[in-house]
């Protein structure tokens, strides 16, 4: 669950920032007007003389001129920055490319590929492209978060943990830039001891409104709800759509059923089909007993969100609570259609048909593969 709120933000600072594109165009060395050439030589006078009038010769014509298009460094940045402005992604790219190929070193071209490859979700070009930026100091602290939270979704924290401690080691960052999101790398990497002294400090340095966030929800992993309560109230304030979420997070912890139901329903009836709010308030309704409820919910967001297996896994639980126990199975089949590796749908499939199905051996099956996924239970 911890991606989908990773990814919300950093799709928010990635469109704030990484440099905006320049106003003014440079034109490089080079820069000129079309070359033109012909196809062949011209054979009047040069091949041999006038041409008597009625000698019945006639003059060999000229070939017709060809403007041979040439791209300059400046027309291909020109090009990439017009279409991008009007969202032509793929053009934009492969002019900003060739670009670069003459500037490789030009700030604001190297922010425009970053952003674009990000944009088209190349994270095999771009996120080195975001190491070079972040070890070079460009793209501030947006730059830095994009390149975590990426490197987060794609699974390379191991990586990027390696070059934010190089850049961090070598002084090549102030280190206040780096505390709050190399403790949102060690979070993500279950490092919660050094996540928490590394957020802590960087809360301690000034950084509260950027990192709180991150500093709360692992308070409220680790079971610490009084203080990311605390913390929430010191910095989400007015509250955000996040911290929204995340109250209604900790009161279905704490048991408060009541003002969890009231966070998560505001935000559905503010931000009609919110993803999060919806699947919580489904768990929220099976823990009450409500497991008709909690079906007709999550009905909702595996309709909505056909790829997404945990709709179709809670869907899953709440029909097997009701006693359809085949209905329960054709839901898990859908989860692992969309992803063969979900770890609760083969968790639960192998619950299902050993306990409720009476299929030992394929029960075993299922919870093998889970343990082969999701390590020891």
């Amino acid at each position: 669950m911890r991606n989908i709120y990773l990814i919300t933000l950093l799709a928010l600072l990635f469109i704030v920032g990484c440099g905006g594109t320049p106003d003014v165009v440079p034109t490089p060395e080079g820069a000129g007007p079309p070359k033109v050439e012909a196809d062949g030589e011209a054979k009047g006078e040069e091949a041999g003389g006038e041409v008597a009038p009625g000698s019945g010769a006639v003059e060999d014509e000229k070939p017709e001129a060809k403007v041979v298009e040439v791209y300059t460094p400046a027309r291909y940045w020109a090009e990439a920055l017009m279409d991008f402005e009007q969202g032509n992604i793929t053009d934009s790219l492969a002019n900003v490319i060739g670009y670069r190929k003459t500037n490789p070193d030009h700030g604001d071209a190297r922010r425009l590929e970053t952003r674009l490859r990000y944009m088209t979700d190349d994270a095999v070009n771009g996120l080195p492209l975001l190491e070079q930026m972040v070890e070079g100091g460009e793209g501030g602290l947006e730059a830095i978060h994009t390149y975590v939270g990426w490197a987060i979704e794609k699974g390379e924290q191991q990586k990027v943990l390696i070059t934010l401690e190089k850049v961090m080691e070598e002084s090549l960052r102030p280190r206040t830039d780096l505390l709050g999101v190399a403790g949102w790398l060690k979070a993500s990497l279950g490092m919660n001891e050094e996540a928490f002294e590394l957020l802590e400090e960087a809360i301690y340095e000034g950084f509260g409104e950027t990192y709180y966030m991150f500093y709360s929800r692992l308070l409220y992993e680790e079971g610490f709800f009084d203080v990311a309560l605390e913390t929430l109230e010191e910095f989400d304030a007015p509250p955000t759509v996040n911290g929204r979420m995340l109250r209604g997070d900790i009161a279905r912890a704490q048991g408060r059923a009541t003002i969890a139901r009231r966070a998560y329903e505001g935000l559905i009836d503010e931000f009609p089909g919110h993803y999060d709010a919806t699947v919580n308030l489904g768990i929220l309704t099976l823990g009450q007993g409500d497991a008709k409820g909690a079906e007709a919910i999550f009905s909702k967001v595996a309709e909505d969100n056909p790829d997404f297996p945990h709709g179709w896994t809670n869907k899953g639980l709440a029909l097997r609570a009701q006693g359809n126990y085949e209905g329960a199975r054709e839901a898990y089949a859908r989860a692992l259609e969309s992803d063969p590796d979900h770890p609760p749908a083969l968790k639960n499939m192998g619950i299902l048909v050993e306990k409720y199905l009476g299929e030992a051996a394929r029960g075993l099956e299922y919870y093998e593969k889970y343990l082969a996924v999701a390590g020891q239970d």
